[in-house]
């Protein structure tokens, strides 16, 4: 892995894993767990089906997410942790293959990051449930990393 998203997501026992996911073998993408302790990868697989570029983000209840960019707009993805398969997917119009991205969930929504240099970032609210898409706020500052606690409220 040489190109990669990452994110925490809570473990059963109260701890928390980090994982990520190659970025540089487009379109599939994989996923690994980094041993925090070691710093050595546990391969976990090839996303089924695949998924291109992508970033990560979990949640204090063990869910992983991925958002990845396609041609044109994106995907978000749940995924197994366990096993690299896909949950569910939504496709959305936010984002774009040329885009830099990053993204978070707090309180029951994702929180995306998408934009270009120079130009700045995107801030857009995806809700799952409603499966809404709203731009929050367009900024100066080009957004490619964030990081949310897994102890953030569902």
């Amino acid at each position: 892995f040489t190109q990669f998203g990452m994110g925490f997501v809570a473990d059963l026992d109260g701890g928390e894993s980090l994982f990520i996911t190659d970025t540089a073998h487009n379109p599939s993408g994989a996923l690994a767990r980094v041993d925090v302790s070691t710093y050595k990868l546990g391969y976990v697989g090839a996303f089924a089906p695949p998924l291109p570029h992508c970033e990560l983000t979990g949640t204090g209840d063990g869910r992983l997410f991925a958002f990845c960019m396609n041609g044109a707009g994106s995907t978000l993805a749940a995924v197994d942790p366990t096993t690299a398969k896909q949950l569910g997917a939504n496709t959305l119009k936010t984002g774009g293959a040329n885009n830099a991205f990053a993204f978070g969930f707090f309180g029951g929504n994702f929180y995306l990051f998408t934009g270009v240099n120079p130009g700045g970032s995107t801030i857009t609210e995806y809700d799952p449930i409603k499966k809404t898409e709203t731009v929050v706020k367009n900024i100066s500052q080009l957004i490619v990393g964030a990081g949310v606690s897994t102890c953030a409220p569902l």
